[in-house]
């Protein structure tokens, strides 16, 4: 008998996408007797309540919770504490996922006998206008996400610091602790971290594959960049590993930059030292621009040069504001209610019981 898996998904303000990311999740040829869909709704202001109570409703393994923290993070440890599987997947709202999905996590998982597995994120746009199609190649580039393996993707399965949307062994969660309350972002970045610092490994699978859509608008993806930036830094308040190395690099080119023209009104040498980093910069975005514009069409050439720089100048700044407020002991968190230990598990989790019936809870 195949293992019972329990897949949750954190939401708030999701009447867009949520509909057709239940659709695809509860169309898996994962038996539908073997897995539950678990819903968190943080609050929302729009319909997604309604669409997640029609959904439960009508199939008896959806239910949903309220997250009255609203942050992401809660709604991953509300489910948690509810679910009952051997297998725990996190998904989310804003994807979509094909028929395999959760056949092919289980199946690696235990193949490969690591402790999480993920695959391949295709980033897809979120309206379907010119910029936001530019925005979903940029993101799917190099030089737009640097080396970040699940968005350029694997030939082979490969061991890795971190995958979107992970299928993790339940034990993971009693071994380190559940997701940390206070990180807004990167909280998958720092869990995985602490599974890897506990022994733990993490796969990256090829076969495994879904789709993710980007925010739709210049002004929508710098705020968003802003703030993972911001958390990459800041976090570290709260946790000895919330980002990876890479994260690092679009603060230290800002701060060259800043640094550079600083200086240069004393020494003319950073002055042209920071013209050239500049130069150098701008060089790279009209060839990444250049590069993905005549594979996709030319008419996305004029957007990409300025979807680019609202990736990394946002994402550095927002590092720098974050790594000013962590050494000045400022900032925000999300947890304003309870504390937080990466050891051991603020909520019970219950033991898998495969023939257990819960009754299905609607907001």
């Amino acid at each position: 008998m195949v293992p019972f898996v329990s897949i949750i998904i954190p939401c708030r303000n999701e009447e867009k996408y949520l509909a057709k990311c239940l659709d695809s999740v509860l169309t898996q040829d994962y038996p539908a007797e073997r897995f539950e869909l678990l819903l968190a709704d943080g609050m929302s202001e729009d319909k997604t309540r309604r669409i997640m109570d029609n959904y439960a409703h009508q199939y008896p393994n959806v239910r949903w919770f309220e997250n009255p923290g609203k942050g992401k993070t809660f709604a991953l440890n509300i489910l948690i504490g509810h679910s009952i599987g051997e297998i725990i997947i996190r998904l989310d709202a804003h994807s979509r996922f094909p028929s395999d999905y959760v056949t092919n996590c289980v199946k690696y998982l235990n193949e490969y006998k690591v402790d999480n597995v993920g695959g391949f994120l295709k980033t897809l746009p979120g309206a379907d206008t010119d910029v936001a199609k530019a925005i979903a190649f940029a993101l799917a580039s190099f030089f737009g996400v640097g080396g970040s393996q699940f968005r350029l993707g694997v030939s082979k399965p490969t061991m890795v610091e971190t995958v979107p949307f992970g299928c993790y062994r339940r034990d993971v969660f009693d071994r380190i602790g559940l997701f940390n309350e206070n990180l807004v972002r990167n909280q998958d970045n720092e869990l995985n971290a602490r599974i890897v610092k506990a022994g733990g490994k993490i796969l990256l699978h090829p076969a495994i594959s879904c789709c993710y859509f980007a925010r739709p608008g210049i002004i929508s993806i710098a705020r968003q960049h802003f703030q993972n930036g911001y958390w990459c830094t800041y976090g570290a308040m709260f946790s000895e590993k919330p980002f990876f190395l890479r994260h690092l690099v679009p603060m230290a080119f800002v701060m060259c930059l800043i640094l550079s023209f600083i200086l240069g009104t004393w020494f003319n040498l950073f002055w042209w030292l920071g013209i050239g980093v500049l130069g150098v910069y701008s060089f790279a975005n009209l060839f990444a621009s250049a590069s993905i514009a005549v594979k996709y069409g030319i008419r996305y050439f004029p957007y990409l040069l300025f979807v680019f720089p609202s990736l990394h100048f946002p994402y550095g700044i927002g590092s720098i504001w974050g790594a000013v407020s962590l050494l000045f002991g400022k900032g925000s968190s999300q947890n304003t209610h309870r504390s937080f230990s990466v050891k051991t598990p603020m909520i019970p989790i219950p033991r898998w019981k495969p023939t257990s019936k819960k009754k299905r809870h609607r907001g």
